[in-house]
């Protein structure tokens, strides 16, 4: 699982790691869990849920920054065009592969 630092419910970095924690607050120790337990959210840091990962013919996914639904952060994708090039490889392969399999 991946983890968010969310500043005024939006967020500030993601992903965020156990050192990002430290080196946000030098002073204070941390014990080597904070960052999965309930205690990291006192220093507005979140898990972000993972999502299946969008798939189209011709287009490709993109990773977004995480969103809030329903109270929890979870991963965001877009789909975006292929370019040209590839798209036209793909429906090429695709029609070979049709005429293989019904001649």
């Amino acid at each position: 699982m991946m983890y968010a630092k969310v500043v005024d419910n939006s967020i500030a970095k993601y992903p965020y790691f156990l050192r990002d924690l430290k080196a946000d607050h030098p002073n204070t120790s941390f014990p080597s869990n904070i960052i999965g337990s309930p205690g990291a959210s006192d220093y507005n840091v979140f898990p972000v849920s993972e999502v299946d990962v969008p798939n189209k013919l011709g287009w490709k996914p993109v990773k977004e920054a995480p969103v809030l639904v329903n109270g929890s952060w979870q991963e965001s994708w877009t789909l975006v065009p292929k370019d040209a090039a590839s798209s036209a490889r793909i429906f090429s392969m695709a029609y070979r592969l049709n005429a293989l399999a019904y001649p």
